[in-house]
């Protein structure tokens, strides 16, 4: 497992602003399933799906997390952290919990 350090942006209302993380990637290709230990035990799957439109092929990513019953579609980016946060929060996801997953995802990067 990895560990990283979770730190919750300055306008996010955590009780904490800081706490560890450690995380687990497993799986190949395009689906990758992230299991995470910090405040809560979480765990994510990660879709990577290629898209065709007019001007050609483009990825974007979708997230789950089955044990809070929270899905995000259409990612561009693993990177893009302080959105998929917001769209945790918004799919009432805890807001500590979705302030690790996004940045677990981000430090995991896109594949």
């Amino acid at each position: 497992m990895k560990t990283i350090t979770i730190k919750a942006p300055v306008d996010v209302d955590c009780d904490m602003r800081a706490w560890p993380a450690e995380y687990a990637v497993g799986g190949t290709g395009d689906v990758r399933l992230v299991r995470i230990e910090s405040r809560s035990a979480i765990e994510v799957i990660v879709a990577k799906i290629t898209q065709k439109n007019l001007l050609g092929e483009y990825e974007e990513y979708y997230i789950s997390s089955p044990n809070v019953g929270v899905a995000i579609p259409s990612i561009p980016s693993l990177l893009e952290t302080y959105w998929i946060m917001e769209q945790l929060i918004y799919a009432e996801m805890p807001t500590p919990d979705a302030v690790t997953v996004a940045q677990v995802l981000r430090d995991m990067g896109d594949f």
